[in-house]
């Protein structure tokens, strides 16, 4: 940790090491002026004194740094999120960039639950703000498919830290890809084998992180009743129901956030379907194919919900799905008060579950209903291309999707953390 930390202060030779790292590895990477239209026209990174709304807090001062946590998912590492490093680098060279590393050796199928995984990122983490010894950092947060999770498991560690070591800590942006908010309990007959974690007892402690995400675990706590019959109560509820309780720690702490955006792909996401990854019912959008005249391969951002500037004229042309799925968004807050009528009237012992519009997963709906009590905004995109993993396509790590996830990755960065939002 204290090595990533003095790379760090000592320098970073922003667009020497890009350019070096690009040709090592061979990759066609398009630079900042020449990737395509979405990367034209990109200003110089703002300064905190002269930015407004979207890049950090209005009362920043000057002695302000920006720190950037890169947050992997399940079976990955930190060079997972390499390509957002150095695209951060060439438009915010003066950032703080901390791809997490505590959390690689334990963050598989079989190793820690997403509880422990937060508790080592939130001491990696807090053991960096330490070291900076800055008047006021703005933290910001950039996270990968389960990686979302592990963060906002972390976040009240790392603000309890900060406050009792009287840190002065901002808190800016927090990005989550394809991260599975709402699990990933299948509804749909043909991935039901995502449900199937059940089978193996969680007291052996195997799979824990699969029972968390798919909603088969008993509360944090461990407590001894069954699954059937802790589930129903707030102490045996699942970890993703109590990181999404909207009067608890998680939510309290992620609403520190001056933003938080949600992205998510519209379909052909095994892993993480849209509507867990965007925070919603509805998949409002078609799916392309053949026979719908799409004959050649293609990317496309399909809604972006909350944005102004160069998003904003996506969700414009996006044409009626976007403008429905952003109904669909808005109606969530009217759809909330006779979710918990219905629940709370319910015979004991009878969980009332909720499946999506596509049936791809299913949720309890107190779990929308506490992360919908946080403004979020959404960006929803389509990856059109024979056997890609479109789950890896907003990371750059499927190397056939490479050039459109650096377009998608730079007009990301642009749009967050310099237009303003």
């Amino acid at each position: 940790q204290q090595s990533v930390f003095n790379r760090t202060v000592m320098g970073q030779r922003w667009c020497t090491q890009a350019r070096e790292a690009q040709s090592e590895r061979g990759d066609a990477v398009p630079s900042l002026q020449t990737s395509n239209e979405l990367s034209d026209g990109l200003e110089p990174p703002l300064n905190a004194k002269s930015t407004e709304g979207g890049l950090v807090p209005e009362d920043a001062t000057i002695d302000q740094i920006n720190l950037c946590v890169l947050v992997h998912g399940i079976e990955g590492s930190s060079q997972d999120m390499q390509i957002w490093k150095e695209r951060i680098e060439l438009q915010h060279q003066d950032w703080h960039l901390l791809p997490a590393s505590s959390i690689t050796p334990t963050c598989r199928v079989v190793g820690d639950g997403i509880d422990k995984l937060g508790d080592l990122l939130a001491a990696e983490v807090t053991e960096y703000l330490n070291n900076l010894r800055k008047s006021t950092v703005c933290l910001h947060f950039i996270c990968h498919s389960l990686g979302g999770l592990v963060a906002r498991a972390a976040m009240p560690s790392i603000m309890a830290s900060a406050h009792a070591t009287k840190l002065d800590v901002k808190y800016g942006h927090f990005v989550s890809l394809n991260s599975p908010h709402l699990g990933i309990r299948s509804g749909h007959p043909f991935t039901c084998w995502k449900n199937m974690g059940d089978i193996i007892p969680g007291r052996l402690g195997l799979i824990r992180l699969i029972h968390q995400v798919t909603l088969q675990d008993r509360d944090s706590k461990g407590c001894e009743e069954s699954f059937e019959s802790s589930r129903f109560n707030r102490k045996g509820r699942p970890f993703l129901e109590e990181l999404a309780d909207a009067s608890g720690k998680h939510c309290q702490a992620l609403g520190a956030f001056q933003q938080r955006t949600a992205v998510a792909a519209t379909h052909w996401d095994v892993m993480v379907p849209c509507c867990t990854a965007a925070i919603c019912s509805k998949n409002t959008f078609p799916s392309p194919s053949i026979f719908t005249g799409h004959l050649w391969p293609f990317w496309r951002l399909d809604a972006a919900v909350g944005f102004e500037g160069a998003l904003a004229q996506h969700q414009e042309r996006a044409g009626d799905a976007a403008a429905e799925f952003k109904r669909s968004i808005d109606d969530v807050q009217a759809e909330q008060a006779p979710l918990v009528d219905q629940e709370s009237n319910s015979q004991p012992g009878l969980v009332r579950w909720r499946k999506s519009s596509d049936a791809e997963v299913e949720f309890r709906p107190s779990m929308l209903q506490g992360l919908s009590s946080l403004y979020w905004r959404r960006v929803t995109y389509t990856v059109h291309f024979p056997f890609a993993d479109v789950h890896l396509f907003t990371i750059g790590k499927d190397r056939k999707l490479l050039s459109w996830s650096v377009e998608f990755i730079d007009l990301m960065i642009k749009s967050i953390f310099s237009e303003g939002g």
